[in-house]
Parts: structure tokens; C-alpha cells; sequence
């Protein structure tokens, strides 16, 4: 049985946080690649959607790229994909912009995967998180910030410590605010070992 769990990492934008990754590429069992082309995508058992300072940009490029296709039909065969902050939005149904605080547009459709919108038109949001609840009953600690905010119907996976909603999810589809999500060694380490088990159950 194979035993490596293949993340990869799908960029569109010239740069990303290195630090939300890296303890993943460094874990042992884990084959983790960049990549920027559908052709590249392969048959990974994870996706990983980092942080962008322009979504709505980064989507066009993905989408020209073929990869939101790509990635569409790998979450069809039974891939897990995770959404850190802008990749989060990628997730979601729509990017709202009524007050065209961000975006010309008022509204652009995004992958569909959540069931969330992004409204922008609040202020940018920084901050720093010493106690984020997340599944699995793992207390986690990083940092945000964005602009936008999600609302929809998802479930809530991570909260923050007031109890408000920092990440949603369900099944093998997950998105968070959280910056350093991975690193608490003990989810990381859960995280992966649930990929691994789900994989063996397809």
C-alpha cells in the first residue's frame, strides 16, 4: 500500500508564505511539488491553495491555466484540498464587491467548493492568534490578515477564541483564515495521517 502522501502546492501569483508550508514539505512521507500548470497537477492526494494579495487576478490565471478545472476534477476522485486565507476565497461561490471597495466588478464567481461568498467592504482585518480551536480538538496559534469576509452556510471548523468562525469545511474540503495552520507538529502530523486513512478507504 502506498504509504506517501503527494500534496501540491498550486500557484498562480509570483509569490506566497513559504512559512504555512514548509513544515508540510519537511514531514517525513510527504512528497510535496509547486506547481503552476494543469499538466503538472497529476494525481496528488492533497491541493493546497495558498495566501494572494489579488484573488479575483490569481483566479483568472488559474482558470487560463486550466488548473480550477483540473482541480475540480480531482476533488471528484477524492482529493483533499485545503484553502489558507486567498485560497480560502477560491473556495468559496463568490467574490461580493457592491461599494467597489476592492474590485470593479460587484460580483465573480470563484470554484464553488464552500458554500460561502466573500464580501468585501470591511476593513482589513490583522492579528494576531494565540488560541484557535481546530478539528480534531487541537489548539492552534498564528496570525491573520486579509480583507473580505466569508458568509454562508459551511460549517465552521476553526474558531477563534471568542468562538468566531475562522475556518469552514467539510469532507476533504477545508479553507481557514489561520496563517501557520501547520505549525503545531501534533496537527500536522493528524492532518496527514487522516489523508493517509481516507485514501486507504477509496
Amino acid at each position: 500500500m502506498k504509504t506517501t502522501v503527494d500534496m501540491a502546492l498550486v500557484l498562480a501569483g509570483a509569490s506566497y508564505n513559504e512559512e504555512d508550508f514548509s513544515p508540510l514539505a519537511a514531514e517525513p512521507g510527504v512528497n510535496f511539488r509547486v506547481v503552476r500548470f494543469a499538466t503538472q497537477l497529476g494525481e496528488p492526494d492533497v491541493i493546497l491553495l495558498p495566501g494572494t494579495k489579488d484573488v479575483a487576478a490569481d483566479y483568472d490565471t488559474l482558470c487560463l491555466a486550466g488548473m480550477a478545472d483540473a482541480i475540480l476534477a480531482r476533488v471528484a476522485a477524492g482529493c483533499w484540498v485545503v484553502g489558507i486565507c486567498g485560497g480560502l476565497h477560491m473556495l468559496a461561490q463568490r467574490l461580493l464587491d457592491s461599494s467597489h471597495s476592492k474590485y470593479p466588478f460587484s460580483e465573480k464567481v470563484m470554484m464553488g467548493l464552500l458554500r460561502l461568498d466573500v464580501c468585501y467592504g470591511s476593513p482589513s482585518v490583522f492579528s494576531r492568534l494565540r488560541s484557535v480551536s481546530a478539528p480534531g480538538g487541537f489548539l492552534l496559534r498564528g496570525f491573520e490578515t486579509h480583507s473580505g469576509v466569508c458568509r454562508g452556510e459551511e460549517p465552521v471548523l476553526f474558531r477563534r477564541v471568542d468562538g468566531s468562525p475562522i475556518g469552514y469545511g467539510h469532507g476533504r474540503i477545508w479553507g481557514t483564515y489561520l496563517h501557520r495552520v501547520f505549525d503545531n507538529t501534533d496537527f500536522r502530523r493528524y492532518f496527514i495521517e487522516t489523508v493517509r486513512e481516507c485514501r486507504a478507504s477509496l
